[in-house]
């Protein structure tokens, strides 16, 4: 009996078609990531945003109920000496942290301290003004993934009520 054996085919992926699914997928999670990153950055910056806006209201308020000269006055006099106790134990008080205490009557739903929910550690900051008249301000050091490398520092300052 002579049986003739046919020659299988070697089915199976190549390396060049491999390499293209590699580049394709590196592409799109490229992509992903960027986009991730540029929300978080956007939601830091309307995270500061709301906050200042937040503080500036009840810095009016805080204007109406005292007045314009009682209140200047006792912004100057706690933003350059702050008391010695502290409203919150285990807190340090500086000019900044006096300031917000004495607006958190005026918020809703005030935070412990004045960085609370801005994450200092990741880059947000708020600037307390030194009169009561001035504006609170924002600093938010974004990511650099984006930028190519170089780091985009964007001071907020709302304006509209």
């Amino acid at each position: 009996m002579n049986i003739l054996l046919k020659p299988q085919k070697i089915t199976g992926l190549s390396l060049i078609e491999i390499l293209i699914v590699f580049v394709i997928i590196g592409i799109v999670c490229t992509l992903g990531v960027q986009g991730l990153l540029r929300l978080r950055d956007d939601t830091r910056v309307s995270t500061v945003k709301a906050r200042i806006k937040q503080l500036d209201i009840a810095k009016e308020q805080y204007i109406a109920e005292w007045g314009r000269i009682e209140a200047t006055q006792n912004w100057s006099n706690m933003y350059r000496n702050p008391p010695s106790g502290s409203y919150i134990p285990g807190q340090m008080q500086d000019g900044p942290e006096a300031c917000y205490n004495v607006l958190k009557r005026y918020i809703e739903r005030p935070q412990g301290r004045l960085h609370n929910d801005v994450a200092p550690d990741q880059g947000c900051t708020i600037g307390t003004p030194a009169t009561v008249l001035g504006r609170y301000y924002g600093v938010v050091t974004l990511d650099s993934a984006y930028t190519l490398g170089s780091v985009k520092i964007s001071k907020i300052a709302v304006t509209d009520h």
